[in-house]
């Protein structure tokens, strides 16, 4: 929009919006504000027992459900890496399972060749 194309109420009305959305921001960042210093931001040598206990119970607490199970021994050489632990058992038996590998051309070929004699029988038959 031009400036000519607006009158002089409507510039004025644009103006007015604009800032009200400006203060309206302004004010939502000094609540969220107040309400983060009120929070987290008050000494603890001023807060009673209670607040401080009631500061802590908002920590989540994290109970891991098992230990983690270490992959490194100590020995007298050093440190050793069990390698049983490193890969899982699943994985490593279909490492060591021999897997055949298809050619995508002869497969593509194959399939031809029963698509023809299954065309040849149905016409035939």
């Amino acid at each position: 929009m031009a400036d000519e194309d607006l009158s002089e109420q409507q510039l004025q009305q644009l103006l007015k919006d604009a800032e009200e959305r400006l203060r309206s921001r302004s004010r939502t960042k000094l609540q969220a504000h107040s309400v983060l210093q009120e929070r987290y931001a008050a000494p603890v040598y001023l807060c009673s027992r209670a607040s401080i206990s009631n500061n802590f119970s908002r920590i989540p607490q994290i109970n891991p459900g098992s230990a983690i199970q270490s992959y490194i021994n100590k020995t007298k050489q050093g440190a050793q890496v069990d390698k049983a632990l490193l890969v899982k058992p699943e994985v490593r038996q279909l490492a060591s399972v021999v897997r055949t590998v298809e050619d995508p051309l002869t497969v593509k070929a194959n399939i031809a060749k029963v698509c023809c004699i299954l065309f040849h029988l149905y016409f035939l038959l």
